[in-house]
């Protein structure tokens, strides 16, 4: 139960509602009343793997950049998607990533910085001023400087 009311409270409060009219504030602020329903809602999709198309379902709304739009480029498009859709579209992209976290340090090389436990850009970086520092030594040693 507690799993499920973290996903809930994650989403930003004052975002814009989805086609159901409700935003994750609404849920947070109603959880002690909506949160059994919203659990059985959650938990029957993960049982039959079939979404009501009434959760299934988003706004798409093009939102210009520049004050006078003339191509589709000059559109930001924005999805609303319904609260309920949002918790279980986490749920899985939560469960997918803790699966496949132990997996990354063998298909990622060994140079890569990102998404691997443990590893930073910073240390590229340090190491990259470090290996210039060295070369410029040697160079400089061999009067090449």
């Amino acid at each position: 139960m507690m799993r499920f009311e973290r996903f809930a409270s994650d989403s930003t409060p004052n975002k814009a509602p989805g086609p159901d009219g409700f935003n994750s504030h609404f849920f947070k602020k109603t959880w002690d009343i909506v949160s059994e329903y919203v659990i059985n809602a959650i938990q029957e999709f993960f049982r039959s793997g079939h979404l009501l198309k009434e959760l299934n379902t988003m706004i798409l709304t093009l939102v210009p950049k520049v004050p006078n739009p003339s191509t589709m480029k000059d559109f930001r498009p924005i999805s609303c998607c319904n609260t309920l859709y949002k918790i279980i579209a986490n749920i899985i992209a939560n469960i997918i990533a803790n699966r496949i976290k132990p997996c990354l340090p063998d298909i990622i090389s060994p140079s890569q910085s990102a998404f691997v436990a443990g590893r930073s850009i910073g240390y590229n970086i340090l190491l990259a001023q470090k290996l210039m520092g060295i070369i410029i030594r040697i160079l400089a040693s061999l009067g090449w400087l």
